[in-house]
C-alpha cells in the first residue's frame, strides 16, 4: 500500500573491512599450514570489499529501526532465515551468512529482507546488493513497503463493518498523507545512514507513494472463500518466500507476511478513489498486473469500462455476509491457513502468466 525506493551509487573507493569483517573472512577461509601459495587471493579480495559494503548496509538498517533480519538469500541460496521472527538479530544474520558457506565462491546479488513496527505501521524493506566485479557492476536498491497494522477484519466485524472501517481510513486525507509521509521519513533515514556508512555514495530516493490495486477475476474469486468472525483467517507468515512474485504483488509485504484480506482491502480502497476521496497525486491505482490505471487526482477522468472487472460484482448481502457475483468464474476452495498463501499454487501474486488479469 505505502511504497519508497532508494538507489544506491557506490563510491570509487569502496569502504575499508571492520574488524568483525576480518574476523568472518578468516571463518570462511582458515589458513591452513598445507596451503602452497595462495591461490583463493583474489577470491578472497573480492569478498572482502563486498562483504564490508554489505555490513555497512546492514547497519544502517539497523540503526535506522529495522530490528528484525527476516531472511538473507545468496543467489537464490537461503543463508539465514529467522523463522521465530527473533528481534536485533543483526550479528546472528551475518554470522549465519559465513558459516553457510554460500559465499565460498563469490556472489553475484545478496538479497536480505528487514521488518520494522512504528505505532500504527507495519514495514518491510527489501535490500538488493549486487557485487563490484571485474566483470559486472555493482548495483544496491532498497524498496520499503508499509500497510497499516490493522489492515485486517477484527474478530468483531463482518464485511459491512470491515468495508465501513476501510472506507474511513481512505477518507481521512490527513490520516492516509500522515502515514506516507511516515514512510518517506523512514526512507530518508535510512538514505542518511548509508551515506554516513558509505561516504561518496549517490542515493536517488524513489517517491513515497500510496498504490492501490485493482483485483481482477482470479482475485475476486477468491474472496469467496474469505471467512470472517470464527471464520477470520490470519496473515500468513513465509520468512523464505517460494518465488517471486510479479506486478504489484512483487514486494516484500506480499511475499513474506500475505494478508488473505489484502485483495479485499484494495478493492473497497478503489473504490473511494473513484469517489474522489483521496483525490492526491500520490495515490496511484494499478492493475493486477502493474499497469498504472490512474492517479488519484485524475480519478475523475479515468474511464472505469478500463478496469478488468466491473465493480459491481462484489457486494454485501442483506444478511451481511460478502457475495461475489456468478459473472466471476470459480477458484476452488484452498485450505486454510495456506489459502491465498504464498507457498500455494494460484494465489494472486504467483509468476504464471494465465494467472493474473490484465
Amino acid at each position: 500500500m505505502f511504497h519508497a525506493s532508494l538507489d544506491v551509487k557506490l563510491p570509487p573507493e569502496l569502504p575499508p573491512p571492520t574488524a568483525s569483517v576480518r574476523t568472518l573472512m578468516g571463518r570462511l577461509f582458515p589458513p591452513s599450514a598445507d596451503d602452497e601459495g595462495d591461490s583463493d587471493e583474489e577470491l578472497r579480495e573480492h569478498l572482502k570489499r563486498n562483504l564490508a559494503v554489505f555490513e555497512c548496509l546492514l547497519r544502517a538498517f539497523e540503526s535506522s529501526g529495522f530490528d528484525d533480519v527476516v531472511a538473507i538469500v545468496v543467489d537464490g541460496k537461503p543463508a539465514y532465515v529467522d523463522v521465530d521472527e527473533r528481534i536485533g538479530d543483526f550479528e546472528e544474520a551475518l554470522g549465519r551468512l559465513v558459516s553457510s558457506k554460500v559465499l565460498a565462491k563469490g556472489f553475484a546479488v545478496i538479497r536480505t529482507t528487514f521488518r520494522r513496527r512504528d505505532s500504527s505501521l507495519e514495514l518491510l524493506a527489501e535490500l538488493r546488493c549486487h557485487a563490484r566485479g571485474r566483470q559486472r557492476v555493482d548495483e544496491t536498491r532498497v524498496r520499503i513497503s508499509a500497510r497499516p497494522l490493522d489492515h485486517g477484519p477484527a474478530q468483531e466485524e463482518g464485511p459491512r463493518e470491515y468495508a465501513q472501517r476501510v472506507r474511513e481510513y481512505v477518507r481521512d486525507a490527513d490520516g492516509l498523507e500522515a502515514a506516507r509521509a511516515r514512510v518517506g521519513e523512514v526512507r530518508d533515514q535510512l538514505a542518511a545512514e548509508i551515506e554516513a556508512r558509505i561516504p561518496g555514495c549517490g542515493i536517488q530516493p524513489g517517491s513515497a507513494l500510496i498504490r492501490f490495486i485493482a483485483p481482477g477475476n482470479r482475485q475476486l474469486g477468491r474472496m469467496r472463500h474469505l471467512g470472517f468472525g470464527t471464520g477470520l483467517r490470519s496473515t500468513v507468515r513465509c520468512s523464505l518466500p517460494s518465488y517471486e512474485r510479479v506486478g504489484p504483488y512483487d514486494d516484500p509485504l506480499s511475499r513474506h507476511y500475505y494478508s488473505p484480506y489484502s485483495d479485499l482491502f484494495h478493492w473497497i480502497a478503489v473504490g473511494e478513489v473513484l469517489e474522489g476521496h483521496a483525490s492526491s497525486p500520490n495515490v496511484e491505482v494499478v492493475s493486477a498486473t502493474g499497469r498504472r490505471l490512474f492517479w488519484g487526482d485524475g480519478a475523475g477522468d479515468f474511464d472505469p469500462s478500463e478496469f478488468a472487472v466491473s465493480r459491481d460484482v462484489v457486494r454485501v448481502s442483506p444478511q451481511g455476509r460478502l457475495k461475489i457475483d456468478a459473472s466471476v468464474p470459480e477458484v476452488g476452495t484452498l485450505d486454510s491457513p495456506e489459502a491465498g498463501s504464498p507457498h500455494s499454487s494460484g494465489w494472486g501474486g504467483e509468476a504464471w502468466a494465465d494467472d493474473i488479469e490484465g
